[in-house]
């Protein structure tokens, strides 16, 4: 079905952090998101200091990510080890039980409503629940 968990994990993996699209994730995706991000935030203008701050923050990312999916330490996340990953440190858990990256630590996202629908896009394996509309239609 278009909304199962499995479609929305490999819709994470495949629209939101394999930027380069080739199938895994690496430590160049997190480097070309902090990239986007300096970019987007700039509207266009990217300061080398902002830029060297996001890829502190991802830089930081890919390496819990990997601590936890990267199951034979090759440097690449297939997206059947992001799944494994998923579904041992998220299913059935809320947002705040989530492994805690830096950008949390530090007081992260504000918005309770966006963290709870997260939660359940990844969390929750029916295909019939409010947060599979969370990145619109798959």
């Amino acid at each position: 079905m278009a909304y199962s968990w499995d479609n929305r994990v490999d819709f994470v993996v495949r629209y939101m952090y394999d930027i380069d699209n080739n199938g895994f994730l690496d430590q160049n995706d997190f480097l070309c998101m902090a990239v986007r991000a300096c970019v987007v935030e700039g509207k266009g203008d990217c300061s080398t200091a902002r830029l060297d701050d996001y890829k502190k923050l991802m830089t930081n990312l890919w390496e819990e990510i990997s601590a936890i999916a990267d199951d034979d330490k090759d440097g690449k996340i297939s997206n059947q080890e992001f799944k494994d990953a998923v579904k041992k440190t998220c299913v059935g858990k809320k947002y705040e039980e989530f492994p805690q990256d830096e950008d949390r630590k530090r007081g992260g996202l504000s918005l309770d409503r966006y963290k709870e629908l997260y939660g359940q896009f990844l969390g929750n394996t029916a295909d019939n629940h409010p947060a599979v509309n969370l990145f619109g239609p798959l």
